[in-house]
């Protein structure tokens, strides 16, 4: 087992304490957006670097473009 893997556990657990705390205050749509994003986010990131014995994957200008646009989404349905 990688010494990373423990921690996926711990991301997971975390992830759930902070959506039951915050999920009154913000909303579920914002909520599950945020996940998504953050969790896209992270992939690009992990592709870019290779992070995690990953093939690297080059950050592109649509690779980007997705990512800012998800980022958008957050804004958009947390306003409206």
């Amino acid at each position: 087992m990688p010494w990373w893997a423990p921690l996926a556990g711990l991301a997971g657990a975390l992830a759930t304490l902070m959506g039951l705390l915050t999920i009154d205050e913000i909303g579920a749509g914002p909520f599950n957006v945020l996940v998504i994003t953050v969790n896209i986010l992270a992939s690009l990131v992990i592709d870019h670097l290779g992070l995690l014995n990953m093939p690297v994957h080059g950050m592109s200008v649509l690779r980007v473009l997705g990512g800012v646009l998800m980022v958008g989404g957050i804004v958009l349905i947390s306003i409206f």
